[in-house]
């Protein structure tokens, strides 16, 4: 028996005879967004892209996307089991997406879009020594 057991994702937290069962094949889901990584160099303050996050839930359900990035809002409507939205973001730090079930308000799966900075090299390197005559 493991000492520490984290809930899984999709999982009803509560116990007790009061508390609700959610539908369990709801709560099996796929989420992506792509692209995953979004390079930045140096002299750029933000990341500007355009995203497309996928989803697939065992059947359509109300379902909600958050992140944890202020300048995005919340998303909320009725899916089908294949479904997707595309989003133009302009960032400073990685974001964390997660699809919630609307009704109950359980996380269902998370995805990253990840912030890579890539520092540019000026100097040119020498294939000569320069003592060299040749």
């Amino acid at each position: 028996m493991p000492i520490f057991s984290w809930p899984a994702l999709g999982q009803n937290q509560q116990s007790g005879a009061n508390s609700e069962l959610i539908e369990p094949e709801l709560t099996v889901a796929e989420f992506a967004v792509m692209p995953k990584l979004c390079l930045q160099n140096g002299e750029q303050k933000l990341c500007q892209l355009s995203i497309t996050l996928h989803w697939k839930i065992a059947k359509s359900a109300a379902i909600c996307i958050r992140t944890d990035h202020d300048d995005i809002a919340q998303w909320c409507g009725q899916s089908k089991e294949l479904g997707q939205r595309t989003l133009t973001v302009s960032t400073a730090k990685s974001i964390v997406f997660s699809l919630y079930q609307q009704a109950s308000d359980v996380a269902l799966a998370r995805t990253e879009l990840t912030l890579a900075r890539v520092k540019q090299i000026n100097k040119r390197r020498r294939f000569r020594h320069p003592w060299s005559l040749f």
